[in-house]
């Protein structure tokens, strides 16, 4: 059975919100890993100044990220939204092409009844013919 517009628009979302959140943990992961580099790439030296530059390294790097996630979160907030409000536009679509279609195709062959007797062909005047004159 055909799926209903509206279950397939539903399963549209819930894989854009997973992969929405499947990005947002590689993001984290990406932080992570920044962070261990920054520490091993800026060395410790002095307690004053070391920490400070790594610090202000990885705040940095973090409004970065920050902005970079919202972006992604306000497409991903338009298309759904888009999507939502195609969604009863393309139903309506597909119903009206159902509908046309329906239209257009040929008549189904209907079924003998049960109980009628068949009725045999009388042979052509050719096919007669023929054998007579063999």
């Amino acid at each position: 059975m055909a799926k209903k517009t509206e279950e397939v628009g539903a399963e549209f979302l819930l894989e854009l919100i997973k992969t929405v959140d499947d990005n947002e943990r590689a993001a984290l992961d990406a932080i992570r890993r920044f962070v261990a580099s920054v520490d091993k790439a800026i060395p410790r030296g002095d307690k004053k100044s070391g920490p400070r530059r790594q610090t202000e390294v990885v705040e940095a790097a973090l409004r970065m990220i920050e902005q970079l996630l919202g972006v992604s979160n306000d497409v991903a907030r338009r298309l759904t939204d888009s999507v939502r409000q195609a969604l009863p536009e393309i139903e309506r679509n597909a119903k009206s092409v159902a509908k046309k279609a329906a239209a257009k195709a040929p008549a189904k062959p209907r079924a003998k009844k049960s109980g009628s007797k068949t009725t045999k062909k009388s042979p052509s005047r050719k096919a007669v013919a023929k054998k007579k004159s063999a």
